[in-house]
């Protein structure tokens, strides 16, 4: 937000706006609440305003705090990272599998819900970057078609005239509604890269199951059934039959569990809620989960232990 940031940020803007499709596609009362809406959800501009503009290098040299760089896991390297085509392999609820469509290499990272929006054999463009955990995407990847991952692949400076033409329907799909290339929206959460929309959607379903039961209008409480239901194993039923003829397996015990795990409050509310006979079951959900879901779930197994 400071000022040397405006350029950029306008710069950012105006491209983000085209690649939609014009200032008619981006939803907003009036110009300003249209800025606030691209600046805060959508992907071409906060790809643009932190790596290709510079915005991420000129905070980490002009702006951060010592202390601050000191905490940040491997964060000088991120800037320098470019933009690539990958092709999702497989999923496991601690780690994804991506075939890189530039190298052809195997590149692994951790499962924090980049695949949950796409399915093995969907490709995405984002940033892949190191943490001291493994590589992850810097934030949650964009969908696109094949093409689109191709055409990045054999040209990293091309992204965004392939977002731009994979917004237009340019490239071919087998199907109507595979690949759909949507750039706004993005929750941009800190901690997990599920949307919004889909891990609020989960925990509704969840929420069917009688006893964990909570009034829609209460996140926390949603959050904490969906966690309660994958302890006890009632989870998986659930979205097997609320998704059929999709494998629901990584939804019942991967990022959607390690999303709500790391919402404000849950944790101190199922240290009141669970008794020492749920250690193990806590312990077993760690066991399958990324940091730190995973070390919530194991602390919480070792204080309900002390407890005992």
């Amino acid at each position: 937000m400071e000022p040397s940031n405006r350029d950029r940020s306008l710069r950012a803007y105006e491209t983000a706006v085209r690649v939609r499709g014009g200032p008619d596609m981006v939803r907003g009362a009036d110009d300003f609440d249209r800025r606030v809406e691209v600046a805060d959800h959508d992907w071409v501009f906060r790809q643009l305003f932190l790596y290709e503009l510079g915005g991420l290098d000129h905070f980490l040299r002009r702006v951060a705090a010592p202390g601050l760089l000191a905490g940040a896991d491997r964060i000088d390297e991120w800037a320098a990272t470019p933009m690539g085509g990958y092709r999702l392999v497989e999923e496991t609820p601690r780690e994804l599998t991506w075939e890189d469509l530039g190298s052809g290499a195997e590149v692994r990272t951790i499962n924090l819900g980049a695949s949950t929006m796409t399915v093995p054999g969907g490709c995405v463009l984002g940033r892949v970057v190191p943490t001291d955990e493994g590589s992850m995407f810097e934030s949650a990847p964009l969908v696109v078609p094949e093409g689109a991952a191709l055409d990045v692949a054999r040209d990293r400076r091309s992204w965004v005239d392939a977002v731009e033409r994979a917004c237009r329907d340019e490239y071919p799909v087998e199907d109507d509604d595979d690949d759909l290339c949507i750039t706004g929206s993005f929750d941009f959460a800190m901690l997990t890269d599920v949307p919004g929309i889909t891990q609020h959607w989960l925990q509704h379903l969840a929420a069917e199951i009688p006893w964990t039961r909570h009034d829609e209008c209460d996140p926390l409480g949603l959050a904490l059934g969906f966690v309660r239901a994958a302890l006890d194993e009632t989870l998986q039923p659930v979205l097997d039959n609320a998704m059929k003829g999709f494998d629901a397996t990584p939804l019942a015990a991967g990022p959607p569990v390690s999303a709500a795990l790391v919402e404000p409050h849950v944790s101190e509310h199922l240290l009141h809620e669970l008794t020492p006979a749920d250690a193990d079951a806590l312990r077993s959900l760690g066991a399958r989960l990324p940091r730190p879901a995973a070390d919530v779930c194991l602390g919480l197994a070792e204080m309900l232990r002390e407890a005992a």
